[in-house]
């Protein structure tokens, strides 16, 4: 058994645990865990088009970290700048819009989504490619906390009320990774922008007033047709009106990852929440969609494990109960709980080889 280990590829390729550790922080600890198996083991840190996908682009496309000035969807700024990853050799870009839209950045009890703006991400960007004259720009869409249909981000490229494009700021080819494939609006009861708005502290007597303003943003341009368009409260809208080219950031991150050439035998995968929405378009649901069409076990490893989740195609599923009723656990907590999770893993490998 020992001498199969040695040749044995093992590819750990976790999305982040959110609140809790990032995917470059989860794949470590399970790496180290692993150790004991003396198999050839591969860390791939993942991500769907949310906060990470940036982080995630720079360890395979070869970028180093900048940090400029910038604002927050409240248009405060933003206490030691926002941060973006640059490779100047290709000259390459990659952005996270949670970097400037992101929740944790401002207090979502104090302010209504209503009063939110996309604008600063579309200020950001402009100030990048100013930096960085850039031929290429990722753009991960998720993770926001505006759910303005990308208004505020059009506005900052010279959008008019009128609803013109031809004001627009030319912008460099952009590839937008979107954590979701859901329409700006839909009818009552479907997926679109508005199903995540209540967890960006959307209430109840918001919601049709939202509806109608993302209806009548969505009639000034009626050729716009993309599945992302609700993605990161409609940026994903957004991007497609500036000309992006718009995919699902997991299946995109698989692809530039190249798993053929790494050959695994075993992948281990895992984000922070196994739930219903794994299955659509998440890290461990593309993954392990790819494990069963190439034969290879997937084994995955949540912060929770929810009823809804649908285990099919998995080999192994294993639970490190990060998350507390009153939220995340501390930082220390939670490693500590991966760490177990990742030793039950070593040894459900090792029971059978």
């Amino acid at each position: 058994m020992q001498e199969f280990l040695q040749t044995m590829n093992i590819l750990i390729a976790p999305d982040k645990f959110k609140g809790t550790l990032s995917a470059r922080e989860v794949s470590k600890i399970i790496a180290e865990q692993l150790k004991p198996l003396n198999a050839n083991i591969t860390c791939l840190p993942m991500a769907d088009g949310g906060e990470g996908t940036a982080e995630a682009l720079s360890s395979m496309l070869g970028m180093s970290v900048r940090t400029i000035p910038a604002t927050d969807s409240l248009m405060h700024p933003i206490e030691g700048g926002a941060s973006y990853y640059v490779n100047h050799t290709t000259r390459t870009v990659a952005i996270d819009s949670s970097a400037v839209l992101g929740l944790s950045l401002i207090d979502p009890s104090a302010s209504s989504p209503l009063s939110r703006t996309s604008f600063p991400l579309g200020k950001f960007l402009l100030d990048i490619i100013e930096a960085e004259n850039p031929q290429l720009i990722y753009i991960g869409i998720g993770g926001t906390s505006t759910v303005d249909g990308g208004e505020g981000f059009l506005k900052a490229l010279g959008y008019d009320e009128e609803g013109s494009q031809t004001h627009l700021t030319t912008l460099p080819p952009i590839i937008g990774l979107s954590d979701v494939a859901v329409p700006l609006v839909a009818p009552q009861g479907s997926p679109s922008s508005l199903t995540f708005a209540p967890q960006k502290g959307t209430t109840l007597a918001e919601l049709p007033i939202l509806s109608t303003q993302l209806h009548d943003f969505q009639a000034r341009f009626p050729h716009i047709d993309t599945p992302f368009a609700g993605a990161g409260g409609g940026l994903g809208f957004a991007l497609a009106v500036a000309g992006a080219k718009i995919t699902l950031g997991a299946d995109y991150l698989i692809h530039l990852a190249d798993l053929p050439s790494l050959a695994p035998d075993i992948i281990i995968t895992g984000e922070g929440s196994l739930d219903a929405q794994t299955s659509l378009g998440k890290v461990v649901g593309q993954l392990t969609r790819y494990g069963n069409n190439n034969h290879i076990p997937v084994i995955a490893i949540g912060g929770r494990i929810m009823p809804d989740f649908d285990a099919a195609g998995i080999a192994a599923a294993f639970s490190t109960q990060l998350y507390a009723p009153q939220g995340c656990l501390n930082y220390h907590t939670a490693r500590a709980r991966l760490i177990a999770a990742a030793g039950s893993v070593a040894q459900w490998i090792a029971a059978r080889l």
